[in-house]
C-alpha cells in the first residue's frame, strides 16, 4: 500500500522559514506558526494527522489517528523520523 506524508498547509512552512530568519521576531515563530502534516493512503483517505503544538522553546507534536489502520508501526516510525528532522531544523 502506498502512503505519503504531505503538509496540510504548505504556506505555513514558507512563512515559518521566512519569518524565522528575522533576528528578534524569529524567536516567536515556534508559537505563532504551527504546521500540520497528513498521512494519506493511496485512495486519498487521511489516516493520521501530525500537528505541531505552540511552544516558545521546544517543539512538541501530537498525533491523531483517523480510523483503524493496519500499517501502524511503519507509519509511526516514519513520523518519528520526520519529527526528529523537524526538531533539528529548529
Amino acid at each position: 500500500m502506498r502512503i505519503r506524508i504531505q503538509e496540510g498547509n504548505p504556506w505555513t512552512k514558507v512563512f515559518d522559514g521566512l519569518v524565522g530568519e528575522i533576528p528578534i521576531i524569529g524567536m516567536f515563530t515556534g508559537y505563532m506558526l504551527n504546521p500540520h502534516y497528513n498521512v494519506v493512503d493511496g485512495s486519498g483517505t487521511t489516516r493520521y494527522t501530525l500537528r505541531k503544538q505552540p511552544s516558545f522553546f521546544g517543539r512538541k507534536f501530537t498525533l491523531e489517528q483517523h480510523g483503524d489502520n493496519e500499517d501502524d508501526l511503519l507509519i509511526v516510525m516514519s513520523l518519528i523520523m520526520m519529527v526528529l528532522l523537524e526538531r533539528r531544523r529548529g
